[in-house]
């Protein structure tokens, strides 16, 4: 069974925040993926990234 949402009704930032919170949190995860990359580059030596 699929759930529909009529967004033209109810309050606007809701609607709209529903909207946007699927790319919003796949935003936070991209980031979260970046720095954890970046402490493991980090911890590299110099000959170890430069190979």
């Amino acid at each position: 069974m699929q759930i529909r949402r009529d967004l033209t009704e109810g309050n606007i930032i809701r609607n709209i925040w529903f909207l946007a919170l699927p790319t919003v949190v796949t935003s936070a995860l991209w980031d979260l993926f970046n720095i954890v990359d970046m402490i493991f580059v980090g911890k590299l030596g110099p000959s170890a990234i430069a190979a």
